[in-house]
């Protein structure tokens, strides 16, 4: 501690701050919430552009002109059907004999538990199941969006309470994706919103415009969570709520290229990357919050928890685990050379790394004070927990 002998030791609290990777804020503490865990299927394609999992647990992906399927007792994932023009979106139906399409704006698919036959549809992209009808993109005209009749998506034929269409204003662009939520039927297009409701028993359904004029939307990051839209463009995140706003997530300084989502309950989930490494960043849609999983992604869904592909293997995200916090660059609030003495952990880390000019200092099964004994301008410093972290505070000297 040479040069640092008359010098009064300081106190920093560091835990407010940093990144979180399978963490998340409660009740003033940090506590595992999400960890990666394998799901052992073989056979998974390397490239996958969307995913769904049937009512009765299959796990299907397009990918290419092709779907893939894993069925629930079987974890070998098989080529399904080919001969799709592009990787085909799903849609989940009716509760009753576990009912998917797959639709790819010329050819689809019905879907049962242990058959698959071809289905007369008109040509359709992009659909969404909403009230007991199945709605979707036109895709010779993709300013229009069509819904079938009540409880029959094989049905198509026009009628009072029968099968229907709007037309969009095409200033917004074309449109992307249909998002049910609550009794709101969202039209996500290429720059903005429109709504669609429905009134009375004979479900008349309306176009509301909204004031959404937008950058442009990447279309598969919309989801809806907390009873908000969720969607990024190339400027950042925004939700709707009947209102466009920006939302100001803490801790989401680095991410960039989102490429898809997926919502439950109230946590929002984008795959992208942070600081130019591949990441899921797991977003509370109530308080902003930010935790991240370090895994790249290339398309993700929801069953139970969520699932994501990467690579040639599918991964879900469990409760709890371990989870590990950041400091990142930190030089205690003050400029200049310091000497960090030691590190408090209130509560438990399995592992704390601290970082400085080269130099690395490892401890494991932390509680209570450790000495340190680095010099140095800027610090970073890693805690890994699997029960909680309440504080990390750095005692150190600080050269006048």
């Amino acid at each position: 501690m040479s040069g640092f002998s008359r010098v009064r030791t300081q106190r920093r609290e560091l835990l407010a701050s940093g990144r979180l990777f399978g963490l998340r804020r409660s009740g003033g503490a940090l506590v595992p919430a999400f960890s990666r865990v394998t799901v052992q299927t073989a056979g998974v394609p390397a490239e996958a552009k969307r995913m769904v999992v049937s009512a009765s647990g299959d796990l299907y992906l397009s990918s290419g002109s092709m779907i893939y399927r894993s069925t629930a007792s079987v974890n070998t994932m098989f080529m399904f059907s080919s001969g799709f023009a592009v990787p085909p979106y799903f849609v989940k139906l009716y509760d009753d004999g576990n009912y998917m399409l797959a639709v790819d704006g010329v050819k689809a698919l019905e879907i049962r538990t242990n058959s698959a036959q071809l289905a007369e549809l008109p040509a359709l992209v992009a659909p969404a199941l909403h009230y007991s009808r199945m709605f979707a993109v036109d895709n010779d005209d993709r300013y229009t969006v069509r819904w079938s009749q009540p409880g029959d998506a094989l049905g198509w034929e026009y009628g009072l309470n029968g099968a229907g269409y709007v037309k969009v204003d095409a200033s917004r662009g074309e449109i992307k994706r249909l998002i049910s939520c609550d009794n709101r039927l969202y039209i996500v297009c290429g720059k903005g919103l429109f709504v669609m409701r429905a009134y009375g028993d004979a479900e008349d359904f309306r176009l509301e415009n909204t004031d959404t004029d937008t950058d442009e939307i990447i279309e598969d990051t919309a989801a809806a969570c907390a009873g908000k839209l969720f969607f990024f463009t190339q400027s950042g995140l925004w939700t709707y709520d009947g209102t466009l706003r920006r939302f100001e997530a803490d801790g989401l300084e680095g991410f960039s290229a989102p490429v898809c989502a997926a919502a439950v309950g109230s946590d929002y989930f984008v795959c992208g990357q942070l600081d130019g490494s591949g990441a899921i960043a797991c977003i509370d849609g109530r308080d902003g919050s930010v935790s991240y999983i370090d895994e790249p992604a290339d398309c993700c869904c929801l069953s139970e928890e969520l699932l994501f592909h990467k690579s040639g293997e599918i991964f879900r995200l469990a409760a709890g685990g371990t989870g590990r916090w950041e400091s990142g660059a930190t030089d205690f609030g003050c400029s200049g050379v310091k000497y960090l003495d030691g590190i408090e952990v209130n509560g438990a880390a399995e592992k704390l790394t601290v970082t400085s000019g080269g130099r690395t200092r490892v401890f494991t099964d932390v509680r209570g004070r450790v000495k340190v004994g680095l010099e140095g301008g800027f610090f970073e410093i890693t805690a890994e927990t699997s029960s909680a972290l309440r504080g990390i505070t750095a005692c150190f000297a600080a050269r006048g």
